[in-house]
């Protein structure tokens, strides 16, 4: 499953992603705010190097853990990402 299908279906949840550039945070607000398919908001960086077009990669694992989603996820820009 690709990260964005995965946020679309918790868009109400926060997400705490472990990536190879590093961890990223990203509460409710920030989820719905890229799932709403802004071309300026998936070119935006939201931490660490981490533009929201590259979370269009694997999920690789999940775990909940006091309400907030923690995902292992392989990054991949995607050019199509909105």
């Amino acid at each position: 499953m690709r990260v964005k299908e995965f946020m679309e279906l918790y868009s109400d949840s926060n997400f705490h992603f472990m990536t190879s550039k590093g961890y990223l945070f990203l509460n409710s607000d920030q989820v719905k705010s890229i799932l709403e398919g802004q071309k300026e908001a998936a070119k935006k960086e939201l931490g660490k190097g981490i533009r929201a077009d590259e979370l269009a990669g694997e999920v690789i694992s999940v775990s909940w853990k006091k309400g907030i989603c923690h995902m292992t996820a392989e990054l991949h820009r995607d050019r199509d990402f909105s």
